[in-house]
C-alpha cells in the first residue's frame, strides 16, 4: 500500500539510528541464545497507557513485520543480544507512543471527528482501495482470461486479502482490511488534530528568521559559487517538495517551459547492444589512432572500425526512429499548432508528459531551470542544451529528439543572479524553523507523557519474543 507502507518504511529507518552500531549484516557466526516462545498468549497485556492496552498480539505482529523487512536486507537481529533488545525496545516504543497520543488526545477532548473530517478520512480510504485494486486487478484479469468462471472483482479482492498480512502484520478478510485502513486514517486524523492544538502557540521570531538567513546565505553563496550545477537540483527540489529555501543564484541560469512527448517503449535490448558495440569500437579506434600517430604508420584496422561503426550507427538509428515515430508525429503536430499561433503554456499543460510539470504547479508556471554553464545531477540532454543555446527569450525551439523522447522548449526568462531577497523566502524560512520547533516541542511532550506514570510495560513479555520471528 503506497501511503501506509511508506510510513512503515519511514519508521524502519529509525532503527538504523538507534542500532546503527550494533545491527550488522548476517554472518556465518553462531547466533546468541534468545528465548523461544512456543505457547504465546496473544491476548496477554504487554503494556498499558492509562486505560488503554497493548496486547502481545499487537507486539508480535509489529515485531514480525519490521523484523521481516530488516532481515530481507541481510541484517541479523539476533546474533547480538544488545541489538535484539534495542530492536524490541524500538517496537514496543512505537506501540506505546501511539497509545500515549491516543490517551492524551482523549484526555484533552479529542476523540471524535467532525463530519467534514470523516469525509476526508473516507476519501483517503477510497484512494487506498482504488490503488490496491488497480495494483492487483491485472493479475485477476489474466487469470480470468484463462478461466472465464473467475469473477475479476472478487478475485482482485482475494488477492488483496492475501497481501493484508504484509501490510498489517496479520491475515485479514477484505472487509477487515478495509476497516483496518479506515481505523488507521481515523486515528491519524485525531492525532493530527491533537498535535496541532498542542503546538498552536509556537511561533518563529523575525530575529530567528534573519539569523537563519544570514548564516545560510553565506554558506550557500560559497556552495553554489563553487558548484553551480547543484543550484538546479536544490532549487527545483525546493519548488517541488519544500524544505530548505535556496538563497543564492549563480550566474547563467534561465527558465524554460517544456513539452515532452515520450515513446511508450524503452530502447530495445538490440538497440542497447548496438550502442555498447559502438562505444567499444570508438574506444578501440582511439587507442589505435594514438598508436598510429606515434609510430607514423597507418593501421588498416582504423578503416575497418569506421566502416563497422557507421553500419551499427545506421542500424541503431533505424531502431530508434521506429521507436520514436509516433512521438515525433505528435510533437510535429504540436509544433505546427505553435506555428499557427497556439499558446505554448496551454499546449504544454494539455500535452506534455514531463512529470515535473504535470505534478507541480510551481514548476508549471515558473518553468524548469536550464544552463549551458553547468552540469547538474538531474540535467537536460546535450541535444536540448544545444537547442536552447540558439534561442532568444520568448522563442520556442523546433522539435528536439533525444533518448527521452521529443521535446519542444520555450525560453521563458533568465534567473536573476545573486542573493535572493529575504522577503521572497521569509515564508519558507519560517515554515522550516517552525517545523523544527514543533518537532522539538512534540518530542519533549511525548517524553513527558511517557514518564508521567500512565505508562506501564511488562518487560518480561517484551523480552520473551524474538527467536520465533
Amino acid at each position: 500500500m503506497k501511503k501506509i507502507f511508506a510510513l512503515t518504511l519511514a519508521a524502519l529507518l529509525l532503527v538504523s539510528i538507534f542500532a546503527g552500531c550494533s545491527l550488522s549484516p548476517q554472518t556465518s557466526e553462531s547466533q546468541v541464545d534468545v528465548p523461544v516462545v512456543t505457547d504465546i498468549d496473544r491476548e496477554a497485556v504487554v503494556a498499558t497507557v492509562g486505560d488503554k492496552t497493548i496486547t502481545m498480539g499487537d507486539y508480535i505482529d509489529l515485531f514480525d513485520s519490521y523484523a521481516s523487512y530488516y532481515t530481507s536486507y541481510g541484517y541479523d537481529l539476533y546474533s547480538d543480544a544488545a541489538a535484539l533488545e534495542e530492536f524490541q525496545d524500538f517496537v514496543i516504543d512505537i506501540l506505546v507512543e501511539e497509545q500515549v497520543i491516543a490517551y492524551q488526545a482523549e484526555q484533552s477532548g479529542f476523540s471524535e471527528l467532525s463530519a467534514e473530517k470523516l469525509n476526508e478520512v473516507e476519501t483517503k480510504v477510497n484512494e487506498e482501495l482504488e490503488y490496491l485494486m488497480s495494483t492487483y486487478r491485472p493479475q485477476a484479469e489474466e487469470e480470468a482470461a484463462a478461466d472465464p468462471s473467475i469473477d475479476v472483482e472478487e478475485r482482485t479482492k482475494e488477492l488483496v486479502e492475501g497481501e493484508s498480512e504484509f501490510y498489517t502484520g496479520k491475515a485479514m478478510t477484505y472487509d477487515e482490511f478495509v476497516e483496518w485502513i479506515r481505523e488507521y486514517y481515523t486515528e491519524t486524523a485525531i492525532s493530527e488534530m491533537f498535535r496541532e492544538d498542542v503546538l498552536k502557540d509556537i511561533t518563529v521570531s523575525d530575529e530567528a528568521i534573519q539569523e537563519w538567513y544570514d548564516t545560510n546565505l553565506e554558506s550557500q553563496t560559497t556552495t553554489y559559487t563553487e558548484n553551480g550545477g547543484a543550484y538546479k537540483d536544490d532549487q527545483e527540489s525546493y519548488e517541488k517538495y519544500g524544505g530548505t529555501p535556496v538563497l543564492y543564484v549563480p550566474e547563467g541560469y534561465s527558465r524554460v517551459l517544456h513539452i515532452l512527448i515520450a515513446p511508450e517503449e524503452l530502447p530495445s535490448d538490440e538497440y542497447q547492444t548496438k550502442i555498447t558495440d559502438m562505444d567499444t569500437l570508438a574506444a578501440e579506434y582511439g587507442e589505435l589512432a594514438f598508436d598510429a600517430a606515434l609510430s607514423g604508420q597507418e593501421n588498416p584496422r582504423l578503416a575497418e572500425i569506421l566502416s563497422e561503426y557507421r553500419a551499427l550507427e545506421s542500424e541503431a538509428n533505424a531502431l530508434e526512429s521506429a521507436r520514436m515515430a509516433d512521438s515525433l508525429a505528435t510533437a510535429n503536430d504540436l509544433y505546427s499548432q505553435l506555428e499557427a499561433g497556439a499558446d505554448f503554456a496551454t499546449l504544454m499543460k494539455e500535452n506534455t508528459q514531463d512529470n515535473s510539470i504535470l505534478s507541480f504547479d510551481t514548476i508549471a508556471s515558473k518553468g524548469l531551470l536550464i544552463s549551458n554553464q553547468y552540469e547538474s545531477e538531474v540535467d537536460w540532454s546535450k541535444e536540448v542544451k544545444t537547442a536552447f543555446a540558439t534561442l532568444q527569450m520568448g522563442q520556442y525551439s523546433q522539435v528536439i529528439q533525444d533518448d527521452e523522447g521529443c521535446h519542444i522548449i520555450y525560453y521563458l526568462a533568465d534567473e536573476p543572479a545573486g542573493p535572493v531577497a529575504l522577503e521572497s523566502v521569509k515564508d519558507g524560512i519560517s515554515a522550516l524553523l517552525l517545523a523544527d520547533l514543533e518537532n522539538q516541542e512534540w518530542t519533549a511532550m511525548l517524553d513527558t507523557w511517557k514518564n508521567d506514570g500512565t505508562v506501564e510495560i511488562n518487560e518480561e513479555l517484551v523480552r520473551s519474543y524474538g527467536a520465533a520471528a
